[in-house]
C-alpha cells in the first residue's frame, strides 16, 4: 500500500472535508433544480462551488502539508466527493423518483375515474 503513517492522516482529513463538501454540492444542486432556468443563479453556484473547492484545498495543503501540492490530499477530497455523489445522491434520487411515481399514478388513477365517456 502507498500510504505511510503521516499520510493516513493527511489522507482521512482530507477525505473527512472532501465528504463535507460533497453535502455542500447536494445543496447546491438542490437549489440548481428550483431555478433550473435562471443561468445566472446556476453559474453563480458552480463558481462559489468550486471556489469553495480550491479554497478549502489550498488551506489545507498550507495547514498540514507545509505549502506545497499534496497529492493524498486530492486524492482523498475528490475520493470524498465521489463517495458523497454515489451513496447519497443515488439514495435520494431514487426515493425521490419512487415517490414521484406513486403520486402521479395515484393522481392520474383517480383523475381517470372521474371522467365520463362517451360510447
Amino acid at each position: 500500500m502507498f500510504f505511510k503513517n503521516a499520510s493516513i492522516y493527511l489522507f482521512a482529513r482530507f477525505l473527512w472535508f472532501g465528504l463535507v463538501l460533497g453535502l455542500v454540492q447536494l445543496f447546491f444542486v438542490f437549489v440548481i433544480r428550483v431555478f433550473r432556468k435562471n443561468v445566472y443563479v446556476h453559474n453563480l453556484l458552480m463558481f462559489l462551488y468550486y471556489l469553495l473547492f480550491g479554497l478549502t484545498y489550498s488551506y489545507l495543503c498550507k495547514h498540514f502539508y507545509s505549502y506545497s501540492f499534496c497529492y493524498y490530499g486530492l486524492f482523498g477530497m475528490i475520493l470524498g466527493l465521489v463517495l458523497v455523489k454515489i451513496s447519497i445522491q443515488f439514495f435520494f434520487t431514487k426515493i425521490i423518483s419512487l415517490l414521484y411515481n406513486k403520486f402521479t399514478k395515484l393522481f392520474l388513477r383517480r383523475k381517470a375515474n372521474g371522467r365520463l365517456r362517451t360510447n
